[in-house]
């Protein structure tokens, strides 16, 4: 892979947009077997599944959007109040996704695993006083504030469940999906927070002492970072929008 994009583009899955192939040309077929038939009128009357067919798709895109919004306006709050280093959640998601597929995860999992590394760090608005910032951040109470956070939303209980996964569980129990968005926050961290060189934060995910599934993880997310060396570009350039406000904002 060259100038590719190692995170692929969401796309619809392959059953949506079958169902959708198939709606579609029968309401097309019932139209020109009407038209045949009866002229314009009947015509126009088998036409209405189609328009009904195509808000529903137009409600489903503009849900789909929500959604996403939704997911990056409160990956932004502990950014935004200091919390956390500015594009930290973009950062991660992009690391995340492309570990994701690189380990074979497919469908609904890298959607959920995507959702969860912007919003890990969500929790980190439990500690908005400064003296609660002095110590290190209890793992128990980030996954506990994350989890109640995001319920509150009504629409990422599933993203809620994986987020206290990730902040909570023990290294020898944690899942995959959560795994990946770990080591990948990792890296991040080690690259934007502590400053650490690439080839040093590379290695450092075989070198460090990862256990069960996070360290399954960590070797995938050393090999591809070796394999696709543009995925660290890819990762700043997700997260420059905010930066680049941010730094602008400094500068007024």
């Amino acid at each position: 892979m060259s100038n590719a994009s190692v995170v692929p583009r969401q796309r619809l899955r392959p059953r949506e947009l079958v169902a959708i192939v198939a709606v579609l040309g029968c309401v097309i077929a019932l139209f020109v077997v009407a038209y045949q038939s009866s002229g314009l009128g009947l015509g126009l009357i088998a036409a209405l599944p189609l328009f009904v067919t195509w808000f529903s798709m137009r409600r489903y895109g503009l849900a789909q959007r929500t959604y996403q919004q939704t997911i990056q306006a409160l990956s932004m709050l502990p950014e935004v109040a200091g919390l956390t280093p500015l594009g930290h959640g973009e950062r991660t998601a992009t690391y995340a996704t492309a570990l994701a597929h690189s380990l074979g995860v497919g469908g609904h999992t890298v959607e959920q695993v995507a959702a969860a590394a912007r919003l890990h760090h969500i929790g980190y608005l439990s500690l908005h006083e400064a003296d609660m910032r002095q110590v290190p951040a209890d793992g128990e109470t980030l996954a506990r504030v994350g989890g109640e956070i995001l319920r509150e939303t009504g629409v990422l209980e599933r993203v809620a469940g994986l987020v206290e996964e990730i902040q909570a569980a023990p290294p020898l129990l944690v899942g995959l999906p959560a795994a990946i968005v770990r080591v990948s926050s990792f890296l991040d961290d080690m690259l934007h927070e502590r400053h650490w060189p690439v080839e040093d934060a590379v290695s450092l995910l075989t070198g460090f002492h990862f256990e069960g599934n996070d360290g399954r993880a960590a070797r995938a997310l050393a090999d591809l970072c070796h394999a696709h060396p543009e995925l660290f570009d890819e990762a700043r350039a997700s997260a420059e929008p905010l930066v680049g406000a941010a730094d602008a904002h400094h500068c007024d």
